[in-house]
């Protein structure tokens, strides 16, 4: 390069020390194998003794809608629906994603959404196709999400497409006040923005069917 030779010198390493060599990186390999399984089994038993937490939360929370459903007047026929619903094969796979997204979750506070949600999914005013799109969406989103999700679907019922500017402006606010929430929760496909020049009684945030979906299915969620 540049008009200089480069001469290449050999690097001459005897048996003995080749022997050695490689000793001692099959030493370090093994090493780090046994630190990795050392490690994985730890980090495994510490998320399955929180996972038993979970999983007793659930069962309570379980406990708490049967308990709400035998108070109903048409108590037999609710529980007979809901135990269809859950050997529905459709509905199981929901539950075993509930399952693994809130085993595999980092974060306490979407856990604990993610097991009231399963929990909830067993509501009969949700076909189970639709509490599927709403495990998919749950995916993404937050509790914080939702509360900013909630408070859209307060100020204006889902589907309409007008109100008074007031009302308007609440909504704009909103999203104003929580842009990153109003960004996630739109491309989840909760929300619908307006963009552009529209009427002052266009509603200019919509929560769309599938919002409607994941607040029903969240419906009674302690909010932080």
């Amino acid at each position: 390069m540049n008009g200089t030779e480069f001469t290449l010198v050999p690097l001459t390493i005897s048996p003995l020390d080749l022997a050695t060599l490689c000793g001692l990186a099959c030493d370090v390999i093994q090493s780090s194998l046994e630190w990795a399984d050392q490690h994985t089994a730890d980090l495994r038993q510490s998320r399955e003794i929180e996972f038993k937490d979970l999983v007793y939360s659930r069962a309570l929370l379980l406990r708490d809608v049967l308990e709400r459903v035998q108070k109903l007047e048409n108590a037999s026929e609710v529980l007979t629906q809901m135990k269809e619903r859950a050997s529905d094969r459709q509905f199981q796979r929901i539950q075993e994603n509930y399952r693994i997204e809130s085993w595999r979750e980092s974060m306490d506070d979407r856990r604990h959404m993610l097991i009231f949600a399963s929990v909830q999914s067993f509501k009969l005013d949700l076909t189970i196709a639709q509490a599927a799109r709403a495990e998919r969406t749950l995916r993404e989103i937050d509790p914080s999400d939702l509360a900013v999700l909630n408070k859209l679907s307060a100020v204006v019922e889902p589907g309409r497409r007008k109100a008074p500017p007031e009302v308007n402006r609440e909504l704009e606010a909103i999203c104003e006040l929580n842009e990153l929430s109003a960004d996630i929760l739109e491309a989840a496909g909760c929300i619908y923005r307006l963009n552009g020049a529209i009427s002052n009684l266009m509603v200019p945030v919509r929560v769309t069917d599938l919002g409607r979906y994941v607040v029903k299915v969240l419906e009674g969620y302690p909010q932080q």
